[in-house]
């Protein structure tokens, strides 16, 4: 047995579809439609499934979560959430040049950086990413041009020592005199970025920052982003 509900129209006396008048329902009628299905199903002596009947009178579905759509949903929320640095950051000036982020884990400080790595290489500027971790300058440097350089601090301090003095003893304090060594030739570095990003901030000392601009140009922009929440060092 079916029918066919149209609790907004009038349908009147005309057939104008194959399912007979008498098994339509249309606002007219919508009023006594739980008696008029009670009626049918006396009529017709058919087997009633009360509990399917009352869910579809009270438009009820048994339904489950589909995992894929929720996952898209997720990253698609994630994705807006974390486009609003990279979005308004680059449209802020700063007669310094110099812009100081301090945002929570999640907000987007990856993309922002991401971002302004991406607009310098299109715009053929020299430009670097330096952050502190080893796992996160590799995250980024799958993700950002070829173009830009990426590199965690104490990797960059390797490699000017080993330019400079050879290979290095990996005694306990290497990474420590090594960054010294960084700090202390800094003054005679040559000033060719366009473009720095300083990111895990909270986890540079001072010296080293200062180090690093000292690579900028009189005209370059300098960026930090940082979170004291995720200070670890």
């Amino acid at each position: 047995m079916s029918c066919l509900v149209l609790p907004d129209y009038e349908l009147g006396d005309s057939q104008v579809i194959s399912i007979p008048r008498d098994r339509i329902i249309d606002a007219a009628g919508y009023d006594n439609m739980v008696s008029t299905v009670r009626q049918w199903f006396a009529a017709g002596g058919a087997t009633v499934d009360r509990t399917a009947l009352r869910r579809l009178l009270l438009n009820q579905f048994q339904v489950t979560p589909n995992l894929e759509v929720m996952r898209d949903q997720l990253l698609g929320t994630v994705r807006r959430l974390a486009d609003g640095l990279a979005t308004w950051v680059p449209r802020t000036g700063s007669p310094t040049g110099i812009f100081r982020i301090q945002a929570t884990a999640g907000s987007g400080k990856t993309q922002l950086a991401l971002q302004l790595l991406e607009t310098a290489a299109a715009e053929r500027l020299n430009a670097c990413y330096v952050c502190y971790n080893r796992s996160l300058a590799d995250h980024v440097r799958r993700l950002a041009s070829p173009k830009v350089e990426v590199v965690n601090f104490h990797e960059l301090c390797v490699d000017h020592y080993r330019r400079c003095q050879g290979a290095p003893d990996f005694s306990p304090d290497a990474f420590e005199r090594m960054a010294e060594h960084y700090v202390a030739a800094s003054a005679d570095f040559t000033q060719g970025l366009d473009l720095l990003v300083s990111d895990e901030a909270q986890d540079f000392d001072a010296g080293w920052v200062e180090s690093l601009c000292s690579r900028l140009k009189p005209e370059g922009r300098l960026y930090v982003l940082e979170d004291e929440a995720q200070r670890l060092y």
